[in-house]
This record gives C-alpha cells, sequence and structure tokens, in this order.
C-alpha cells in the first residue's frame, strides 16, 4: 500500500475516532441533563404535596398574634418538625431518597425565619428548590426553601454504569486504533526490509553468475591442451564464486529454520579460545584482506563450555565480518574473551563508524540494516545480526552492545558455561 493511502486511512480514521469521542460525551453529557431534570420533577412534585399537607394540617391563629410579627406567628401556626415530617413523607412518595436540608424564608427581605441544621445559604453548587406557602393566605410572603448537598454525587451515580461502560469501550475502540497503527507501520516497515533483502541477495547472487557466465564461456572457447593454466584458473574462479553462491543461499535457509524454530543444538565441550581463534584466523583467509587488523586479548584461564562449536563459530564470523564492513580505512578489530564465575564473555570491538542510539535498538530485527547514508558499498542480507541473537539466546546467553558514533561498537556475548 502507497504512503499516500495509508495517510488517507490514517487521517479518516483518526477524524471518525474523534467524532465518536464527540458524540459520546454529548450523549453522555445529555443523560446527565435528562437525569438532573426527572430529579428536578419528582422534588418538586414532592414540595407540591408537602405544602398542600402542611396547610390541611396547620394550626389556627394563635389568639395574642396582633402583639406577634409574622414570623412568629408563622412558627406557631407551621411547625418546622411538622414541616419536616411532610417534606420526609412527600419526597419518600416520589422517589426522592436523597439527603436534604430546608429553611423557611421570609421573601421580602429574603430572611431566614427558620433553617435547619445543614442549611447553607448562598450554595454556588447546588440548585435551591423553592415553594411558597400559597395555600395559606396569611402567610403567602413565606416560602420553603430546600437543598440537596449531595446532589452532584448521586446524579452522576445515577448515570455511572452507563458512564464506565462507554468510557471502556471508548478505550478499547482507542487502543485497538492504535494496535492496527503500530502493526500498520511495523508491516510496512517489514515489507521495506524484506524488499532491501531481496534486492541485496539478488545483488549478491548476480555477480558470481555473471562471474560464473563469463570463466565458463572463456573455458568453452579456450584450447585447455595448450592453455592448461588458464584452464585451471578459470576452473578455480568457479568454483570460488559457486562457493560464494553456496553460502548465500545457506544464509537464506539458515534464517528459514530460525523462523520456524527448525534448528538443533549439537552441544559439546569446546575450548572457547580455541574456537575464537579458529573461527576469526578463517574468516580472515575467507576475506583475504591484508588491510583487516585483529588484535586477541583471550583470557589467560582455559575457558571450557558446553555449546554447539558450528553455531558458535557462526556468531563470531558475523560480528567480525560486521566490524570489518563497518570500519573506514584499515579495520582495526579487537576480540576478547573473559571468564566470570559461570558466564563466558566473547567481545568483538572496532573503532568504525559506530551506530547511533536510536537504531541500536532495531539492529537485531530481522533484514533491519543500518543506514549509512549516501554509502551504499557495504553489502549485507540484514540477517547476520538477527541470527547472532537468536542463537545467543538459544544458549542461554545475551547479547550486549555498546556503541558510539563515529567511535566504533563492541558486542558482547554472554554465554553459561552448561
Amino acid at each position: 500500500m502507497k504512503n499516500r493511502a495509508i495517510t488517507i486511512i490514517v487521517v479518516l480514521s483518526s477524524i471518525a475516532m474523534l467524532g465518536l469521542i464527540a458524540a459520546q460525551a454529548y450523549w453522555v453529557n445529555k443523560a446527565y441533563d435528562l437525569s438532573q431534570k426527572h430529579f428536578e420533577h419528582r422534588v418538586y412534585s414532592g414540595l407540591y404535596g408537602a405544602m398542600l399537607e402542611i396547610s390541611w394540617n396547620k394550626k389556627p391563629m394563635p389568639k395574642d398574634s396582633a402583639n406577634m410579627t409574622e414570623a412568629q406567628i408563622l412558627l406557631a401556626r407551621v411547625r418546622p418538625g411538622s414541616v419536616d415530617t411532610s417534606l420526609y413523607r412527600h419526597f419518600g412518595y416520589n422517589q426522592v431518597d436523597n439527603k436534604y436540608e430546608f429553611a423557611i424564608v421570609l421573601n421580602s427581605n429574603d430572611s431566614i425565619v427558620y433553617q435547619s441544621p445543614g442549611y447553607v445559604r448562598d450554595v454556588k453548587k447546588e440548585k435551591v428548590f423553592k415553594k411558597c406557602l400559597w395555600y395559606m393566605p396569611s402567610m403567602k410572603n413565606f416560602s420553603i426553601r430546600v437543598i440537596f448537598p449531595q446532589i452532584q454525587k448521586t446524579l452522576v451515580g445515577d448515570i455511572w454504569f452507563w458512564l464506565f461502560l462507554s468510557g471502556f469501550f471508548l478505550m478499547v475502540v482507542i487502543l485497538c486504533f492504535a494496535a492496527i497503527l503500530i502493526l500498520a507501520y511495523k508491516n510496512k516497515k517489514l515489507s521495506e526490509m524484506k524488499t532491501d533483502f531481496i534486492n541485496n541477495i539478488t545483488h549478491e547472487f548476480k555477480t558470481p553468475i555473471s562471474t560464473i557466465s563469463l570463466a565458463s564461456e572463456i573455458l568453452v572457447n579456450v584450447n585447455q591442451a595448450s592453455h592448461l593454466d588458464k584452464v585451471k584458473r578459470y576452473a578455480s574462479i568457479i568454483q570460488e564464486e559457486n562457493r560464494r553462491m553456496q553460502m548465500q543461499v545457506e544464509q537464506v535457509l539458515r534464517m528459514s529454520k530460525l523462523d520456524k524454530k527448525e534448528y538443533e543444538l549439537n552441544k559439546e565441550n569446546i575450548d572457547l579460545n580455541e574456537l575464537v581463534t579458529n573461527a576469526v584466523q578463517n574468516l580472515c583467509l575467507d576475506l583475504d584482506n591484508p588491510a583487516i587488523k585483529i588484535h586477541f586479548s583471550l583470557s589467560d584461564k582455559k575457558i571450557e563450555m558446553l555449546a554447539d562449536p558450528v553455531h558458535l563459530t557462526n556468531i563470531i564470523k558475523n560480528l567480525v565480518d560486521n566490524a570489518c564492513k563497518y570500519s573506514k580505512g584499515n579495520p582495526q578489530i579487537t576480540v576478547c574473551t573473559s571468564l566470570n564465575n559461570t558466564y563466558a564473555t566473547i567481545s568483538v570491538a572496532d573503532k568504525g563508524i559506530g551506530i547511533e542510539h536510536d537504531k541500536q535498538k532495531y539492529i537485531f530485527e530481522k533484514f533491519y540494516r543500518i543506514p549509512t547514508g549516501d554509502v551504499h558499498d557495504v553489502k549485507g542480507s540484514g540477517i547476520g545480526l538477527y541470527y547472532v541473537k537468536v542463537m545467543t539466546e538459544a544458549h542461554g546467553g545475551k547479547v550486549i552492545v555498546k556503541s558510539e558514533p563515529g567511535k566504533g561498537s563492541q558486542f558482547d556475548i554472554v554465554l553459561p558455561l552448561k
């Protein structure tokens, strides 16, 4: 899939996701408003019933009312205890079970005649429900005001389950969307690395095939009896190029076995110092480059361990080969071995171009190759370090990378002795 198509899909999906979140937030808000209106309707219904009951149960006018204030007359005819009882009863009828506080207020100057112990004037966050004592002609100047201190928590609690369910499913959708994006990015990256791998392998095959073809053509046309030295030389070239092709094929087959975990470890007791020395010397013969300088710093103690000599040799060759490839000028490589209790360490250090810190976490991925800018003369398939990591871990060990751009790299292979 082209980058433009992927970008369009990601943008449209992101817009759809934001739209879904906005719509969900809108409906949650609507549900809260609806719950609040339903609660208010039940409260006012309860207040209405309580006012009727208070007016029916009011006491007669006091005999000395002429010498009493309006507030005193009201409290004489309507006792706060009976008001509380009526409110409790009618709120219960209307399924309002929340804790409430009330006050009796003179409307003309907004002064409180009576208030319950928990009533707070001028509450900003809580709604105040009012009802005038209009069924009592002489008491129309008074009203009862009720507040519910915990109403916000109650309303949220009414929709809490749906709020939680909506948030949970939204989170699942967002996580799935993020996972799809990550997988798409990884698959795209893997596809690009596979393409690079195919191009590199094709290039690696193309050179020996061309050389074999040319050498074969010369052998066909040359007089073998009179030019025996040429026959031997071109035959050796064909043999060498054939060996190179065989190595490439084996590398690809080896990677396939690693993916399927079809490899087997044939462990045996080995002398690590001896194996490292032989592996590096054989590689130097294969590379046939006198400019490569390799310094050995092997442990003074003999290191005997249980390992697969073939795979361990390939690990060392891969690391030394990479050190040669990514060194400018004359490669200077140091190969060390050390012993620490139950572990042995093989270190391969170079003074090459190094690896940037943000790329070090990718170097063991299959097909990944370290970008070299405009320099394209470094050959490889991108599976060498992948093989190193898989086989090291198969031995129960680990790979440690230490690298600084421009200063070089060091790879430590830490392996258990048994």
